[in-house]
């Protein structure tokens, strides 16, 4: 890996101070931004992290929900 390779980090999911519908105390960012991003990272050459803030949901949960951009090599996770 280059040492100088750019990258875009983007919050796929912001905890929450209240439950939401869903009880998981968690916003995700939408698929159509995750793709936006994640094209202008593959068209720069770059790379983009996907920072995933759990809220109460489970690591696994949600990885199964990213796996599609997970699997794409220019694709990286960070978990809070």
């Amino acid at each position: 890996m280059d040492p100088k390779r750019p990258a875009i980090e983007l919050i796929a999911t912001v905890a929450q101070r209240n439950s939401g519908e869903d009880g998981l105390y968690m916003h995700p960012t939408s698929d159509a931004d995750i793709e936006r991003y994640a094209e202008l990272a593959k068209e720069n050459d770059a790379l983009i992290i996907l920072d995933v803030q759990l809220g109460r949901d489970t690591i696994m949960n949600y990885v199964k929900s990213l796996e599609k951009y997970l699997k794409l090599p220019y694709v990286h996770l960070a978990m809070f």
